[in-house]
């Protein structure tokens, strides 16, 4: 744990001018900010700090080590002057990396609401955001399961199915927190360079590239799941889902309730962590099914045992939705039909 002076969800706000950091809100007490801001001015001198690029370290700030997240932010496009620091504090078994989308994002966010900003209100503006860094950069992982239940697995099954999300709500947290979740269990940022990478995954053996930035990926067919959230009541419009989501969304939902059990704090790093490994498992089969229609081709037994897998798999519509919308030879094409055809609604499927 931290030290006792200061919270787990601390942060510091500097200005910053000719390397030199002028401390303007900050949750830590004089003796931390002192020492986070000498480490900062250090790097501003090294020249290692560049505008809008955010980076985590971990830094001895009390008897244990802190994790901070820290931003140089311009919102004047200058040189130098009117720059500013955010920094976010916690401890270190929070794991920032995991969640630094949402902080590059958030710092974004802060940047923007800075270009409007005079240095007399300040504080009035950028106290609310500081305060909320982790609820929304952290948290909503916590919240979507908390809200969800057992229906998140609609919400997953529909974001790895590369879907889009809609949601009717006068509660703007959660919808934020939904949008966040659905987000964070795509696998746009791991599909995103399978073309790219095509020819040397053959000599590498890894069909797909693990990238940890999201970029654009082609949807012949975007399904919308539409959420509802009104009076406390969870509805749904246009949902799907597998047992393989459904074990996914009973793997949060343990964990949450243990968390609770245990001391009341859930830690969001946990439930990002089955999530993130749901989605290389995910990853895993899809490349196990590219290989296998790949062999039955020529194999008729190997088609065979790309049934069992598919079936056995409890996620048939997706690796085959997946496949089928990738670049094929003429064969692997009828091949991914006929396990569309045999794995069909209305088909037993087996769970391993």
């Amino acid at each position: 744990m931290l030290t006792s002076s200061y919270s787990a969800t601390s942060y510091a706000f500097y200005a910053c001018k000719s390397n030199r950091l002028t401390s303007l809100l900050t949750t830590l007490p004089a003796t931390n900010d002192h020492d986070l801001a000498s480490f900062l001015e250090k790097r501003l001198t090294r020249g290692t700090m560049f505008a809008g690029s955010g980076q985590i370290v971990t830094i001895d700030l009390g008897i244990e080590p802190a994790q901070c997240y820290y931003c140089l932010l311009n919102p004047r496009d200058s040189a130098d002057d009117d720059q500013f620091l955010v920094c976010f504090v916690t401890e270190c078994n929070r794991g920032l990396e995991s969640f630094r989308n949402q902080l590059d994002q958030y710092a974004q966010i802060m940047e923007t609401a800075l270009k409007s900003t005079d240095m007399h209100n300040i504080s009035e503006v950028m106290t609310p955001l500081l305060d909320n860094w982790y609820t929304e950069c952290l948290l909503f992982i916590v919240n979507c399961v908390k809200i969800l239940g057992k229906d998140i697995k609609y919400v997953i099954y529909n974001a790895i199915a590369n879907g889009d999300v809609t949601v009717d709500t006068d509660d703007k947290q959660f919808e934020g927190d939904l949008e966040k979740f659905h987000a964070a269990c795509t696998l746009s940022a791991l599909l995103s360079s399978s073309a790219e990478s095509a020819a040397s995954s053959e000599t590498s053996g890894s069909l797909i590239d693990l990238e940890p930035e999201p970029r654009s990926v082609t949807k012949k067919h975007v399904n919308i799941l539409s959420v509802t959230f009104r009076d406390g009541q969870i509805s749904f419009s246009d949902h799907g889902c597998s047992n393989f989501c459904e074990r996914w969304a009973q793997s949060l939902l343990e964990k949450f309730a243990y968390s609770c059990a245990q001391d009341g704090d859930v830690n969001p790093l946990s439930l990002r962590t089955i999530t993130e490994m749901y989605k290389l498992k995910t990853i895993q089969d899809m490349n196990t099914l590219k290989r296998a229609v790949k062999d039955a081709e020529l194999d008729y037994y190997a088609l065979f045992r790309s049934l069992v897998f598919v079936r056995n798999s409890g996620n048939s519509n997706i690796l085959l939705m997946h496949a089928i919308n990738e670049e094929q030879t003429d064969e692997s094409a009828a091949i991914l039909k006929l396990l569309q055809e045999k794995t069909a609604p209305g088909q037993v499927q087996t769970v391993d």
